[in-house]
């Protein structure tokens, strides 16, 4: 398509040329020649870069378009990525020791942003990266769609670093010993009961595969993970999972008989794993022991009534636990296994002879570890394959475990809900002026949430008595 006339009459520099680009090629733009080459006995001039365009009319240099300033008012989220990247920046060093700088980099903001906005995709990431604080803290991270496939790719190529990553979370725990090993039913309900938290738990769809994963009962935090086929826990897919992250002790918290049965197998090759299975107070163990009454409680929770007894001629110990405050009324019970025993009260069965707190605290933190999984899984959808988005979920778990644990830690969870403190904190904004970042005005209830996770330094206010003051 030729150019008008009337445009190529537009006065412009000399030894430029008009180019007609667009869908409809109605816009023009002016590129100089940088050059002449030599084809074929003829010189055919070559174009150069575009230094301006054609804008109704006239013609305008690319130099009197006006750039961004260094002084200009720019508005960022803050407190989100702030809060993830505070209690989780040791992900990061993590990442680098097994990846490459790059990668990690690009793997540590996705999990973060995926954090802070649950069920963003990949070609959302730049904008909700160059529109927080994310890219204040760690600037100039690739997060383009076309990066973001690059490194999906990437990451299907390199399957043994994701398993070499878990594998070292693992020999860094405290006690290895105490690592809990579970197994999730996918749901299909699309129920995501972790901004509800610690509220009662949901019910859950069908399944069709397991996640089988471990977890730190001290931390509350998933060590790794990986997914099968079926529908239980058997003793093929334990042995894998135990062979692949080198496990050498833990506990398995086994939701039937066979699960079991499948940890007594295992532990013949690795003498520190056990199990724990939930029972009915009807079942045939029970009966065969004489369960004294609840007569002591746990140390570091003595609303939780507390007992133990050895089975009789069998190296097997049972444990049973009983709510008395207000919680059982609420489906705390409900946190440590699926058969429940009663109102507030659950029974287990273990071939570890233990404390009633260790079994306690292995037992409690199952529900909140699925539903963080559970959680960072739904609602995302990718292009790319399995691997690569499971483990950019399982990294995004990580960060929100951590989050987690520091809202329990600073008391929030006890007047809010999990997705409450993370609406308070995606309203706090900073906004730069200058080169200073200020941040932006927030109401007395968001305030409280920043000042409560050390944020924003609490201010102390100091005022006078009421009335006149006393005459001396």
């Amino acid at each position: 398509m030729s150019i008008p006339a009337e445009i190529r009459a537009v006065e412009r520099p000399k030894n430029t040329v008009v180019v007609a680009y667009g869908r409809n090629k109605d816009k023009y733009a002016v590129r100089s020649r940088s050059g002449c080459r030599n084809v074929g006995g003829r010189r055919i001039p070559i174009e150069g870069p575009v230094i301006g365009h054609i804008v109704d009319g006239e013609y305008v240099p690319l130099e009197d378009r006006p750039e961004p300033s260094e002084h200009d008012i720019v508005l960022k989220d803050w407190a989100n990525v702030e809060a993830a990247f505070l209690c989780s920046s040791d992900v990061l060093l993590d990442l680098k020791t097994v990846y490459g700088q790059r990668e990690a980099m690009q793997m540590y903001c996705i999990a973060v942003l995926k954090a802070c906005y649950h069920g963003i995709e990949d070609d959302e990431l730049r904008n909700a990266y160059e529109g927080s604080f994310l890219s204040v803290r760690l600037p100039g991270v690739p997060l383009t769609r076309n990066n973001v496939s690059k490194l999906c790719d990437y990451l299907e190529e390199s399957g043994p670093k994701a398993v070499q990553f878990m594998r070292d979370r693992v020999a860094r725990l405290r006690d290895p010993h105490d690592l809990a090993i579970c197994e999730a039913a996918s749901d299909s309900s699309g129920a995501d009961p972790l901004p509800d938290y610690p509220g009662r738990p949901g019910s859950k769809g069908a399944a069709n595969a397991i996640t089988v994963f471990s977890y730190d009962p001290r931390t509350l935090e998933p060590v790794c993970f990986k997914n099968y086929p079926g529908k239980t826990l058997d003793t093929a897919i334990l042995g894998d999972f135990i062979e692949t992250y080198a496990i050498k002790g833990g506990i398995v918290m086994a939701d039937s008989r066979s699960s079991a049965n499948a940890a007594r197998k295992a532990s013949r090759n690795e003498p520190g794993l056990s199990y724990l299975l939930p029972l009915r107070r009807n079942a045939a163990p029970v009966d065969r022991c004489s369960m004294p009454c609840f007569g002591s409680v746990l140390k570091d929770d003595p609303s939780v009534e507390c007992g133990k007894a050895k089975v009789s001629g069998r190296r097997r110990w049972l444990y049973w636990f009983r709510y008395t405050g207000t919680e059982a009324g609420e489906g705390r019970a409900c946190h440590l296994g699926p058969k429940s025993a009663g109102p507030g009260a659950v029974v287990f069965e273990s071939d570890r002879d233990a404390s009633c707190e260790g079994i306690h605290r292995s037992c409690s933190g199952r529900r909140l570890v699925e539903s963080v999984l559970g959680h960072c899984c739904s609602g995302t959808r990718t292009r790319h394959g399995s691997a690569a988005s499971e483990l950019l979920c399982f990294l995004s778990a990580i960060v929100t475990s951590r989050l987690v644990r520091a809202f329990s830690e600073s008391g929030l969870l006890g007047d809010y809900s999990y997705g409450k403190v993370m609406r308070c904190l995606g309203r706090a904004r900073k906004v730069r002026m200058g080169k200073e970042w200020k941040l932006v005005g927030t109401t007395a209830r968001d305030l409280k949430v920043l000042q409560a996770l050390g944020l924003v330094p609490r201010v102390i206010t100091i005022r006078n008595p009421r009335g006149r003051p006393k005459k001396k």
